[in-house]
Protein backbone atom coordinates (compact mmCIF):
# COMPACT_ATOMS: atom_id res chain seq x y z
CA UNK A 1 0.00 0.00 0.00
CA UNK A 2 1.65 3.58 -0.71
CA UNK A 3 2.06 5.91 1.91
CA UNK A 4 0.49 9.25 1.88
CA UNK A 5 4.32 10.99 0.82
CA UNK A 6 5.31 8.55 -2.03
CA UNK A 7 2.94 10.43 -4.77
CA UNK A 8 5.09 13.73 -3.31
CA UNK A 9 7.99 11.39 -4.22
CA UNK A 10 7.05 10.33 -7.87
CA UNK A 11 6.00 14.04 -8.92
CA UNK A 12 9.77 15.79 -7.68
CA UNK A 13 11.31 12.15 -8.89
CA UNK A 14 9.56 12.72 -12.18
CA UNK A 15 10.73 16.36 -12.79
CA UNK A 16 14.34 15.91 -11.79
CA UNK A 17 14.13 13.24 -14.69
CA UNK A 18 12.75 15.84 -17.21
CA UNK A 19 15.27 18.29 -15.88
CA UNK A 20 12.95 20.59 -14.48
CA UNK A 21 15.40 21.50 -11.87
CA UNK A 22 18.80 22.77 -12.21
CA UNK A 23 21.75 21.12 -9.69
CA UNK A 24 21.85 22.76 -6.46
CA UNK A 25 18.70 24.64 -7.21
CA UNK A 26 16.27 25.04 -4.36
CA UNK A 27 13.18 22.19 -4.52
CA UNK A 28 9.78 23.58 -3.54
CA UNK A 29 8.89 24.08 0.03
CA UNK A 30 7.47 21.77 2.70
CA UNK A 31 4.33 24.14 2.71
CA UNK A 32 3.92 24.61 -1.09
CA UNK A 33 3.99 20.66 -1.73
CA UNK A 34 1.99 20.49 1.43
CA UNK A 35 -0.49 22.78 0.06
CA UNK A 36 -0.63 20.97 -3.55
CA UNK A 37 -1.17 17.22 -2.30
CA UNK A 38 -3.26 18.32 0.75
CA UNK A 39 -0.47 16.61 3.20
CA UNK A 40 0.63 18.21 6.34
CA UNK A 41 4.31 19.43 6.26
CA UNK A 42 5.32 16.27 8.68
CA UNK A 43 4.32 14.21 5.36
CA UNK A 44 5.98 16.40 2.88
CA UNK A 45 9.12 16.27 5.06
CA UNK A 46 9.22 12.55 5.32
CA UNK A 47 8.82 12.57 1.05
CA UNK A 48 12.29 14.67 1.03
CA UNK A 49 13.76 12.55 3.25
CA UNK A 50 13.70 9.58 1.30
CA UNK A 51 14.77 11.65 -1.21
CA UNK A 52 17.96 12.35 1.10
CA UNK A 53 18.57 8.57 1.53
CA UNK A 54 18.42 8.31 -2.45
CA UNK A 55 20.89 10.84 -2.56
CA UNK A 56 18.85 13.22 -5.00
CA UNK A 57 18.31 16.14 -2.35
CA UNK A 58 20.53 18.06 0.59
CA UNK A 59 19.34 20.29 3.00
CA UNK A 60 20.63 23.67 4.25
CA UNK A 61 19.14 24.75 7.71
CA UNK A 62 16.93 27.36 7.45
CA UNK A 63 17.09 27.82 3.69
CA UNK A 64 15.13 24.35 2.48
CA UNK A 65 15.86 21.49 0.37
CA UNK A 66 18.14 21.42 -2.31
CA UNK A 67 18.45 19.49 -5.89
CA UNK A 68 21.84 16.85 -5.55
CA UNK A 69 21.63 16.47 -9.65
CA UNK A 70 19.72 13.42 -10.78
CA UNK A 71 21.79 10.08 -10.47
CA UNK A 72 21.17 7.53 -12.72
CA UNK A 73 20.92 3.57 -11.51
CA UNK A 74 23.84 1.20 -12.41
CA UNK A 75 23.43 -1.18 -14.65
CA UNK A 76 23.99 -4.40 -12.37
CA UNK A 77 24.17 -7.96 -14.05
CA UNK A 78 24.04 -10.71 -11.65
CA UNK A 79 24.74 -13.50 -13.88
CA UNK A 80 28.50 -12.42 -14.55
CA UNK A 81 30.98 -14.33 -13.05
CA UNK A 82 32.76 -10.94 -12.11
CA UNK A 83 33.72 -9.80 -8.99
CA UNK A 84 31.44 -6.86 -8.12
CA UNK A 85 34.95 -4.60 -8.47
CA UNK A 86 35.12 -5.83 -11.39
CA UNK A 87 31.37 -4.86 -12.38
CA UNK A 88 31.92 -1.62 -10.95
CA UNK A 89 35.53 -0.86 -12.50
CA UNK A 90 33.76 1.24 -15.71
CA UNK A 91 32.48 3.99 -13.12
CA UNK A 92 35.95 4.83 -11.79
CA UNK A 93 35.50 7.63 -9.57
CA UNK A 94 31.76 6.78 -9.24
CA UNK A 95 32.82 3.72 -6.94
CA UNK A 96 34.77 2.81 -4.06
CA UNK A 97 34.88 0.38 -1.28
CA UNK A 98 35.43 0.53 2.69
CA UNK A 99 36.59 -1.95 5.25
CA UNK A 100 34.30 -2.39 8.09
CA UNK A 101 35.66 -5.10 10.27
CA UNK A 102 37.69 -8.10 9.75
CA UNK A 103 36.79 -10.22 13.29
CA UNK A 104 36.57 -13.71 14.15
CA UNK A 105 33.07 -14.99 15.00
CA UNK A 106 31.67 -17.38 17.62
CA UNK A 107 31.10 -21.00 16.22
CA UNK A 108 27.96 -21.10 13.91
CA UNK A 109 27.09 -24.42 13.24
CA UNK A 110 26.29 -23.97 9.66
CA UNK A 111 29.11 -21.50 8.37
CA UNK A 112 31.77 -23.69 9.79
CA UNK A 113 30.57 -26.87 8.40
CA UNK A 114 29.91 -25.30 4.59
CA UNK A 115 33.81 -23.82 5.56
CA UNK A 116 34.73 -27.34 6.20
CA UNK A 117 36.27 -26.27 9.76
CA UNK A 118 36.08 -27.71 12.63
CA UNK A 119 35.02 -26.73 15.86
CA UNK A 120 37.61 -24.56 17.52
CA UNK A 121 39.24 -23.23 14.26
CA UNK A 122 38.60 -19.59 13.61
CA UNK A 123 36.69 -18.06 10.71
CA UNK A 124 36.57 -14.34 9.73
CA UNK A 125 34.04 -12.64 8.84
CA UNK A 126 35.06 -9.49 6.76
CA UNK A 127 32.19 -6.90 5.95
CA UNK A 128 32.84 -4.25 3.46
CA UNK A 129 30.65 -1.42 2.38
CA UNK A 130 30.58 -0.14 -1.34
CA UNK A 131 29.88 3.02 -2.55
CA UNK A 132 28.30 4.84 -5.41
CA UNK A 133 28.80 8.61 -5.99
CA UNK A 134 29.80 8.76 -2.25
CA UNK A 135 26.78 7.24 -0.64
CA UNK A 136 26.33 3.64 0.76
CA UNK A 137 25.14 1.36 -2.25
CA UNK A 138 26.03 -1.80 -1.48
CA UNK A 139 27.18 -4.00 1.92
CA UNK A 140 29.59 -7.25 1.22
CA UNK A 141 29.59 -9.79 4.20
CA UNK A 142 31.84 -12.99 3.28
CA UNK A 143 33.46 -15.31 5.91
CA UNK A 144 36.30 -17.10 5.41
CA UNK A 145 38.91 -20.02 6.99
CA UNK A 146 41.68 -17.91 9.08
CA UNK A 147 43.86 -21.12 8.43
CA UNK A 148 43.76 -20.34 4.91
CA UNK A 149 44.63 -16.58 4.93
CA UNK A 150 46.33 -15.84 7.65
CA UNK A 151 47.45 -12.28 6.70
CA UNK A 152 43.97 -11.10 5.31
CA UNK A 153 43.39 -8.15 7.71
CA UNK A 154 46.45 -6.07 6.83
CA UNK A 155 45.90 -6.50 3.15
CA UNK A 156 42.37 -5.70 3.00
CA UNK A 157 43.47 -2.88 4.86
CA UNK A 158 45.60 -1.79 2.64
CA UNK A 159 43.10 -2.96 -0.52
CA UNK A 160 39.60 -4.09 0.29
CA UNK A 161 38.68 -6.17 -2.95
CA UNK A 162 38.65 -9.82 -1.62
CA UNK A 163 39.02 -10.78 -5.50
CA UNK A 164 42.19 -9.46 -5.93
CA UNK A 165 43.62 -10.76 -2.22
CA UNK A 166 42.39 -14.32 -4.21
CA UNK A 167 44.91 -13.19 -6.99
CA UNK A 168 47.73 -12.29 -5.38
CA UNK A 169 47.97 -15.53 -3.12
CA UNK A 170 47.95 -17.55 -6.64
CA UNK A 171 43.97 -17.91 -7.32
CA UNK A 172 43.13 -17.35 -10.61
CA UNK A 173 40.01 -19.53 -11.29
CA UNK A 174 37.24 -18.70 -8.89
CA UNK A 175 33.79 -20.28 -9.91
CA UNK A 176 30.77 -18.98 -7.88
CA UNK A 177 28.15 -21.73 -6.73
CA UNK A 178 24.79 -22.60 -4.84
CA UNK A 179 23.52 -18.88 -5.70
CA UNK A 180 20.47 -17.38 -3.76
CA UNK A 181 18.43 -14.64 -4.30
CA UNK A 182 15.60 -13.26 -2.22
CA UNK A 183 14.31 -9.26 -1.65
CA UNK A 184 14.66 -8.19 1.68
CA UNK A 185 14.76 -4.94 3.98
CA UNK A 186 17.62 -3.79 6.08
CA UNK A 187 18.07 -4.40 9.63
CA UNK A 188 18.66 -1.96 12.26
CA UNK A 189 22.79 -2.35 11.81
CA UNK A 190 22.64 -2.28 8.28
CA UNK A 191 20.28 0.83 7.78
CA UNK A 192 22.73 2.60 10.16
CA UNK A 193 25.80 1.47 7.85
CA UNK A 194 23.33 2.18 4.51
CA UNK A 195 22.36 5.64 6.21
CA UNK A 196 18.77 4.82 5.57
CA UNK A 197 16.57 5.38 8.17
CA UNK A 198 13.18 4.50 6.40
CA UNK A 199 12.22 1.17 4.58
CA UNK A 200 14.34 0.51 1.46
CA UNK A 201 14.19 -2.50 -0.66
CA UNK A 202 16.67 -3.84 -1.19
CA UNK A 203 18.21 -7.51 -3.07
CA UNK A 204 19.91 -10.26 -1.18
CA UNK A 205 22.59 -12.18 -2.86
CA UNK A 206 23.47 -15.43 -0.84
CA UNK A 207 26.76 -17.50 -2.77
CA UNK A 208 29.76 -19.48 -2.62
CA UNK A 209 33.44 -18.99 -4.23
CA UNK A 210 35.36 -22.42 -4.71
CA UNK A 211 38.86 -22.25 -6.12
CA UNK A 212 38.47 -24.20 -9.33
CA UNK A 213 41.69 -25.81 -9.20
CA UNK A 214 41.96 -27.10 -5.52
CA UNK A 215 37.95 -27.29 -5.08
CA UNK A 216 38.37 -25.60 -1.69
CA UNK A 217 35.89 -23.44 -0.75
CA UNK A 218 36.84 -19.72 -0.63
CA UNK A 219 34.25 -17.65 0.73
CA UNK A 220 30.67 -17.67 1.90
CA UNK A 221 29.43 -14.95 0.76
CA UNK A 222 26.17 -12.27 1.31
CA UNK A 223 26.04 -9.17 -0.42
CA UNK A 224 23.27 -6.43 -0.01
CA UNK A 225 22.02 -4.38 -2.63
CA UNK A 226 20.05 -1.36 -2.21
CA UNK A 227 16.90 -1.12 -4.42
CA UNK A 228 17.32 2.38 -5.27
CA UNK A 229 20.49 2.36 -6.64
CA UNK A 230 20.63 -0.91 -9.35
CA UNK A 231 18.97 -1.63 -12.13
CA UNK A 232 19.30 -5.56 -12.04
CA UNK A 233 19.94 -7.87 -14.91
CA UNK A 234 20.03 -11.55 -14.74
Amino acid sequence: MMTSWEPVVDYLLENMQKQTYKKDERLPSEHELAQRFELTRIEVRKAYDRLKEMGYVYSRQGKGNYYAGYLEKVELVLSSTDSFSMKMSPLAGRFSTRLLSCERIAWHKDIHERLAVVQGEPVLCVKRLRYLDHMPAAMHISYVREKSFPNIRECLQKNPSLYAYFQGRGIQDIATEDTQLTISTLNTDERLYMKVSGIVPCLMLKGVSRDCKTKEILELSTIIYRGDKFIFRL
